[in-house]
């Protein structure tokens, strides 16, 4: 799936595709660019690869891995069992084309809803890559719209969640259905995926 970011104000464009073995090493591979220098985000963005790829392992022992939407869109809307989805983000003009820009690991629950477990990008492109956030809510969207999930839910770290209130006056922690809880739970969102595609048109491409 094609997306647009952004890097010093010029379009970067991008693709989500499923991961491949080479992409699940290069992943494992992220904490090789932290320097001594690098920032919790930094070491944050490796460290989710690396428990992701762990995860995605586990799964893919039991052969409860997709590697295409086709794949996903039969067992999602056929089957109520598990399974989970290892995506990358590439971009021909970033660092190196081979390289995942970003990624996000997804899972499939017995019920239909997307769960997203891990998502982030690379340490190097902390701060110069805008539009990953973006173009994750639309690779979220197309998972769900494939395997007929309804919804989808994911949870927020210390350091994301001031990025989820900030973005549009708050407007992806106001579709968090949990939102009006009292006392107000703030390290968990929850979608409906039917507004993901509202979603999109309301947040800058930009971030």
């Amino acid at each position: 799936m094609d997306v647009l970011l952004e890097r010093d104000k010029d379009e970067l464009p991008a693709t989500w595709k499923f991961a491949s073995w080479a992409d699940v090493g290069l992943l494992q591979g992220w904490a090789e660019f932290l320097g001594r220098d690098s920032s919790g985000g930094m070491r944050d963005s490796a460290d989710f690869a690396r428990q992701a790829v762990v995860r995605w392992l586990g799964y893919a022992d039991k052969h409860l891995t997709v590697g295409s939407l086709d794949e996903a869109g039969q067992k999602g809307l056929n089957s109520d069992e598990e399974f989970v989805a290892l995506l990358v983000l590439k971009a021909d003009l970033w660092l190196n084309p081979e390289h995942p820009l970003a990624f996000v690991y997804v899972r499939r629950t017995w019920c239909g809803g997307l769960y997203l477990e891990f998502m982030a990008g690379h340490p190097l492109a902390e701060g110069s890559i805008k539009g990953v956030l973006r173009a994750t809510i639309q690779c979220l969207s197309n998972l769900a719209e494939t395997t007929g999930g309804e919804w989808i839910w994911w949870e927020a770290t210390k350091d994301s969640f001031p990025k989820y209130e900030g973005i549009n006056q708050g407007i992806i922690a106001k579709t968090n259905v949990l939102s009006s809880t009292e006392p107000r739970v703030k390290d968990l969102f929850v979608v409906r995926a039917a507004q993901l595609q509202s979603l999109l048109k309301q947040i800058g491409r930009a971030t």
